[in-house]
């Protein structure tokens, strides 16, 4: 589903350095990387465990009791994958995979060939099939993200650090080029050969739709409804350092993760009269440094934070002329840290900016996890998009623990978003 629209950046990654790394695919918010996040809906600023806290609160991991040395309070983990689209991809992918418009062809040219009921049918047919996939299509969001790397992380006392390495995707589309005309013109066909099949019993009489010689025109000719996207491919590379300090007696951590961002971008464009996927990437990697802040503090079992990815605000030019934005992204977060029960909420102070022509997202979240008997962690979350761009999606996940193994697995599907994510580790 996936693969059709993003494969231009899946063949660069591939062509330098992902053989190291599998490659998975939010769109471009604040960013979800590993399956804890996934399966709470993204709440992470003040509830991420030491082992993910690189990628949304570096200051997480200075909140640590225990020294590095006392216990196997580390994480490595790899792979690291997480993959997110739009379910928009899909319908892309039917149109170009499945030859929409070229069955419409292909179908005029069986009534034209032998003018019978029977071939009426399959022109209504696959006119229908096609409005659908563009009925679909409009108005829905068009976007793709993800990461596949290896992540290191030791927390300490009151301090800490961490390490990752891995292969990122990520962009946006524009469907608002689906054209009502089309609509118009394939209801037209539709209502037309149905008047022929049976015989003016059903439909609408549409003469305008044959030529003068009495043969059916070609609807394919006269589709203009297109969609395009932009994005990047990228070798993402941070390194997290956290310290907390005492202040009137209150502990407030603090943390940073310098980066570096080696980008190549693309252009991909969905031509619907010709099935056709067309694609052009940019002949040069595009070196970016950029890093995210944190801060948090405990107060009794509950944790507030605040944390900014990229602070760094960078414009990048696609090869078709498009600005893909890469712009600071600061998220409020509170959670309560049980024994054996967490819960955070969180809340984007203001709407992120697309990455490419999709539309802003301001998300808030809200996630739970249920340690069970430290084998086993039920996890359930809940995102919403305030500037209501993005539908709200419903997540699920399990962390398993076996001695010094690690393994998590979430996934969500909602009305305009599906993802996945998993993650293998050891406790070091």
């Amino acid at each position: 589903m996936l693969c059709k629209l993003i494969r231009p950046f899946v063949t660069a990654v591939n062509a330098s350095a992902l053989a190291l790394f599998a490659f998975g695919v939010q769109a471009d918010g604040y960013g979800i990387f590993e399956p804890e996040a996934l399966s709470m809906g993204g709440a992470t600023v003040a509830i991420a465990s030491p082992g993910n806290a690189v990628f949304y609160n570096p200051a997480l991991l200075a909140q640590h009791r225990y020294d590095e040395d006392n216990g196997k309070h580390g994480r490595w983990y790899f792979p690291s994958i997480t993959a997110q689209g739009s379910q928009s991809l899909e319908d892309i992918y039917k149109i170009e995979d499945d030859r929409l418009a070229d069955n419409v062809s292909d179908s005029v040219d069986l009534f034209n060939a032998t003018p019978n009921a029977a071939n009426a049918g399959l022109v209504v047919d696959a006119s229908s099939k096609l409005l659908r996939s563009l009925e679909d299509l409009q108005g829905d969001p068009l976007y793709t993200d993800g990461f596949a790397g290896l992540v290191i992380a030791e927390p300490s006392d009151q301090q800490g650090g961490a390490f990752y390495i891995g292969g990122r995707a990520f962009g946006d589309g524009n469907l608002s080029d689906i054209a009502d005309q089309d609509f118009d013109l394939l209801n037209d066909y539709i209502e037309g050969l149905q008047f022929v099949a049976s015989g003016g019993q059903t439909g609408v009489a549409h003469p305008e739709l044959f030529d003068g010689a009495g043969g059916l025109v070609d609807p394919s000719d006269n589709l203009v409804s297109t969609a395009s996207a932009a994005g990047a491919v990228a070798w993402e590379m941070g390194v997290a350092f956290a310290k907390q300090f005492e202040i009137d007696e209150q502990g407030i951590a603090f943390g940073i993760t310098p980066k570096v961002m080696l980008i190549k971008t693309f252009d991909a464009q969905l031509n619907v009269a010709e099935n056709r996927i067309d694609t052009s990437e940019d002949d040069q990697w595009r070196r970016r440094l950029n890093a995210d802040l944190g801060i948090a503090s405990k107060i009794g079992h509950f944790n507030v934070a605040l944390a900014v990815k990229d602070i760094a605000r960078h414009r990048i030019r696609t090869p078709a002329g498009q600005d893909l934005i890469i712009a600071p992204k600061p998220r409020l977060g509170i959670g309560y840290l049980g024994q054996r029960f967490k819960v955070g909420f969180d809340y984007d102070i203001i709407p992120i900016e697309s990455f490419a022509d999709g539309d802003e997202s301001q998300d808030w979240s809200l996630g739970a996890q249920w340690q069970i008997r430290r084998k086993v962690a039920l996890r359930v979350g809940y995102r919403q998009d305030l500037q209501d761009n993005h539908g709200s999606a419903i997540s699920a996940g399990v962390g398993i623990t076996w001695g010094r193994f690690l393994m998590d697995f979430a996934f969500v599907e909602s009305e305009d978003t599906l993802a996945g994510a998993f993650q293998i580790g050891l406790k070091i």
